[in-house]
C-alpha cells in the first residue's frame, strides 16, 4: 500500500494562547501555544471515548503528550476554553467535566487543611458531609 503524505496550507489565522506558567522544553522556552483545529479523524477518535484534558490539549496544539501533561491547569483550562469558544472543536467535545469555567472551590485554595475534607453544597451553603477516611465513629 502506497504511503500518502498529507500537509495543510499554512494559514495566517491562528488562535494563540499565552501561558501564565511558561515552561522550558528541551531548553527552549514555551510561552505561547498555537491552537490548530483537529482533523475529522482525530475528532472521531476523541468522540468515541471521553477524552482526557491531556488528550484534548495534545490534539489541539500538536504538542507531544509529555509536554501537554506538563502544562499547569490554569493554562490547560485557558486552552480548552479558547478552543471551544473559537470554534476549533465541535460543540460538546470539550465537556463541563474538562473545564467548567468556575473558580476552584474555596476549600481547594484554603490554607486550612480541614477545609479539604468537605466541599460546601453550592445550593444551600451546607458544609456537606465530612468523611472519616479511617472508619472511626464519633
Amino acid at each position: 500500500m502506497k504511503q500518502i503524505k498529507i500537509t495543510y496550507e499554512p494559514t495566517e489565522e491562528k488562535v494563540s494562547v499565552g501561558l501564565v506558567y511558561p515552561l522550558f522544553v528541551d531548553g527552549v522556552k514555551l510561552a505561547t501555544v498555537d491552537l490548530v483545529p483537529p482533523s475529522i479523524g482525530v475528532v472521531a477518535a476523541l468522540a468515541a471515548a471521553p477524552p482526557t484534558p491531556v488528550e484534548l490539549v495534545a490534539a489541539l496544539t500538536d504538542l507531544p503528550k509529555a509536554v501537554a501533561e506538563a502544562l499547569r491547569w490554569p493554562d490547560v483550562e485557558t486552552i480548552l476554553v479558547a478552543a471551544e469558544s473559537g470554534g476549533l472543536v465541535p460543540p460538546g467535545l470539550v465537556t463541563p467535566e474538562d473545564v467548567d469555567g468556575d473558580p476552584a472551590p474555596a476549600a481547594v485554595v484554603s490554607s486550612d487543611p480541614s477545609a479539604l475534607l468537605a466541599f460546601p453544597d453550592a445550593s444551600t451553603d451546607d458544609p456537606g458531609e465530612i468523611i472519616d477516611f479511617f472508619g472511626r465513629e464519633d
